[in-house]
């Protein structure tokens, strides 16, 4: 892809890339490098893009369109909204470091376009610099601290026997 995307609206995925908050602190050549390993995928709207439990095998950074971030009650059918993604936003970042199961479903609102990068040439990368790994150390940190956060302020509804 050499950092842009092909086909239709040109894509400068180096750009992309560099404003995703666990990128920030990547230096100049190590964008350009994971750029070189990005791939681009369109999803039409009402294509679920990620289903709860599917292996996870790579990152999404979205370069247009929206996407509805959803978890289906443990009983099936009813379905939680936790939030919306747009451009310059990402999901599946868990992937990149574990590959375990996805935790949520994703499904495109909109025509969406993403860029994607892989698990395994990530993990090359990582493997490659080491410095890749550390900086995204104090991004995970932060994101676990908030979440820490966000349940301890929660708060249950009472219920009524």
């Amino acid at each position: 892809m050499n950092g842009r995307a092909r086909e239709g609206a040109s894509v400068d995925v180096e750009a992309l890339l560099r404003a995703v908050d666990i990128f920030v602190g990547l230096k100049a050549p190590q964008i350009a490098r994971l750029g070189k390993l990005a791939t681009r995928r369109t999803f039409p709207a009402g294509v679920q893009i990620l289903r709860r439990g599917d292996s996870g095998v790579a990152l999404y950074v979205i370069a247009s369109g929206r996407v509805a971030v959803t978890l289906e009650s443990e009983e099936g059918g009813r379905e939680q909204r936790l939030g919306e993604l747009g451009p310059g936003e990402t999901f599946g970042e868990m992937a990149l470091l574990d590959g375990g199961p996805r935790s949520a479903n994703v499904t495109a609102l909109a025509p969406t376009e993403c860029i994607l990068l892989n698990r395994w040439d990530f993990d090359g990368e990582m493997r490659r610099d080491a410095d890749i790994a550390r900086a995204l150390v104090p991004v995970l940190c932060r994101r676990i601290r908030e979440l820490h956060g966000r349940v301890l302020r929660y708060e249950p509804e009472a219920t009524t026997d």
